[in-house]
């Protein structure tokens, strides 16, 4: 059984709580993310991360979106091309045309090292706060959800006021169909039954 990283665990046990989340207050079971972050934390972490920035400045480069696609990239697929590649340029120079210079493909081959180990720590933090942030988006979700669920049903059964809180709610579910008592009432008129 894999251990949550994040919140709660969604295997085998759904009230199992990991690392930070522990120490929360317990939430419903089926809530994802008992996470949250202290204004210092924050700040502390765009601190950092305008430090980062900074650092990283001086290697970035900001391509247009659609300019992408006009350059080439070695992915793994081609996992291998450098080493084979360098070392046939670096054998056989009088194969290499002119216009390349093995000064020029070293040095972008070890900044392209360099940027790797530099960005796939990056990216793992990236990825973990992203799936935080996932877990959180669908627990609030799952929260409005019902919500919309229990008023959609109060205006069904004609409770004062559901029908304003109803018409102020669809718009974020469009696909659902608001009850009989409820669209009459937004014509003025009276359901029929």
């Amino acid at each position: 059984m894999p251990t949550a990283i994040y919140g709660v665990s969604r295997y085998g046990d759904p009230n199992a709580v990991y690392g930070k989340a522990a120490r929360k207050a317990p939430m419903t079971p089926d809530n994802l993310s008992t996470l949250s972050m202290t204004p210092a934390d924050k700040t502390a972490l765009l601190a950092a991360i305008s430090t980062l920035a900074g650092l990283a400045a001086t290697y970035s480069v900001n391509i247009p979106v659609d300019q992408k696609a006009h350059y080439t990239f070695i992915g793994t697929s081609r996992a291998g091309m450098d080493e084979v590649f360098i070392r046939s340029m670096t054998d056989n120079p009088n194969l290499l045309p002119a216009f390349v210079k093995m000064d020029d493909v070293n040095l972008d081959r070890n900044f392209r090292k360099d940027i790797k180990d530099v960005v796939a720590p990056i990216e793992q933090i990236v990825e973990g706060l992203s799936d935080a942030e996932l877990l959180a988006n669908s627990d609030n979700f799952k929260a409005y959800t019902a919500y919309y669920n229990n008023v959609q049903m109060a205006a069904t059964r004609g409770v004062p006021g559901a029908d304003t809180e109803l018409a102020k709610l669809t718009p974020f579910f469009p696909g659902h169909k608001q009850p009989a008592a409820a669209k009459a009432k937004a014509k003025n008129t009276t359901p029929s039954t």
